[in-house]
């Protein structure tokens, strides 16, 4: 049922109750200073009165008008989740000291901390390992507050709390810390859901259940959405998260907003490691030195590198013409492609058509990147 408000002056009332009156016979003409004309005026105060106590009572249940804050917060809930703070993320990268030559083992819920006076502390969520021989290892670890202020920059998480450790290792967070947000004010929650495209971006659309995902750090090279996956109503998430504790985190934090109709099933996604054969021809107009040859293995490895960071993602297969492509027009513009071929040396990948064919809840990686350079001077 929808409420809307309705307004009548006193002025209003008074002139609609003399109207009624004349039409009738109880009066000739209009005259106020009779005894119904009295009369009428005490009525039409009164219900000017009434009415603007009715049209109070139904703005409480208008989204746009309510101001009981938890008439509000019930009011949303068809439309939307009120976004609750949450614990910022960090990959930290712990290295040794090179005259220390021991297994490490770092505890989980190892603190870390940021320089100053009022230090940022993150925890390791799991054991980790640093056997002999191991330069470097990474690690999750979360925030002890809630909030965005604790999205910290890269490399700031420089301190070890626990003093026996400084000796034999040091820490940083080689990429800035991801997730920490703050508690939604209903207002803001109110916005959103009146915003122009909130019809789009209601509770349980695809393009709010993207959101959901990109907020809790993950981009789209690592997740897919597969709607009617199970019968209507059902979703698909295949998450590429190998950290089994931050897996099961997401899965938590994406359920805890799930609307009722909806189910979730979740897949964690495996990672299928892709081995290259490049064989190149190229020319130029001088001979090639040892140096220039290295750079371009080097060009080669980091464009294959790019190219899956960037167009790749859950349940997407590779073009190899596309990445061919992508290759060569990016060599640099003395040398000239003669003859470019691009092989994939797995025995346990699927190829049809000059594609590497992968599952809805697999994601592909580059491995081992072997290049076979030729050159032609002129």
């Amino acid at each position: 049922m929808v409420m809307s408000e309705m307004y009548m002056s006193e002025e209003e009332i008074l002139t609609a109750l003399f109207t009624s009156a004349i039409e009738v016979g109880l009066l000739s003409r209009r005259f106020e200073g009779g005894r119904i004309g009295l009369l009428f005026a005490v009525f039409a105060r009164q219900f000017e009165s009434l009415i603007s106590i009715m049209n109070e009572y139904v703005s409480q249940f208008t989204l746009e008008t309510v101001t009981d804050e938890a008439l509000l917060e019930s009011l949303l809930k068809p439309y939307i989740s009120i976004r609750i703070a949450s614990n910022a993320k960090v990959v930290l990268e712990f290295t040794r000291d090179p005259t220390f030559n021991d297994n490490i083992v770092i505890p989980a819920g190892f603190t870390v901390s940021t320089l100053g006076s009022d230090p940022v502390i993150f925890e390791t969520v799991e054991d980790l390992y640093m056997w002999k021989g191991t330069k470097k290892a990474k690690v999750l670890a979360y925030c002890t507050e809630v909030g965005s202020a604790y999205n910290i920059d890269e490399d700031t998480l420089v301190y070890l709390v626990e003093s026996e450790y400084r000796a034999d290792i040091s820490v940083t967070n080689p990429k800035s810390a991801w997730s920490g947000r703050d508690d939604e004010s209903l207002e803001s929650a109110r916005e959103r859901a009146l915003s122009t495209s909130w019809r789009y971006l209601r509770e349980g659309t695809e393009r709010d259940i993207e959101n959901q995902i990109e907020e809790l750090g993950l981009t789209k090279r690592f997740y897919k959405i597969v709607e009617y996956y199970d019968g209507y109503g059902s979703v698909l998430l295949a998450l590429d998260i190998p950290n089994e504790f931050e897996y099961e985190d997401i899965k938590t934090e994406l359920n805890y907003n799930r609307i009722a109709g909806i189910n979730y099933r979740f897949q964690k996604v495996e990672r299928l490691y892709v081995n290259f054969l490049i064989e190149i021809l190229l020319t130029g107009e001088k001979n090639i030195t040892y140096g220039e040859s290295q750079e371009l293995y080097k060009f080669i490895e980091d464009n294959i590198q790019d190219y899956f960071g960037i167009g790749m993602m859950v349940g997407k297969s590779l073009s190899l013409n596309d990445l061919k492509s992508s290759i060569q027009y990016s060599i640099p513009s003395e040398f000239k492609v003669l003859d470019f071929n691009i092989k994939i040396t797995n025995d346990d990948l699927t190829i049809d058509d000059k594609h590497i064919v992968v599952g809805v809840s697999e994601n592909l990686y580059p491995n081992k990147v072997t290049t076979k350079l030729n050159y032609e001077g002129y």
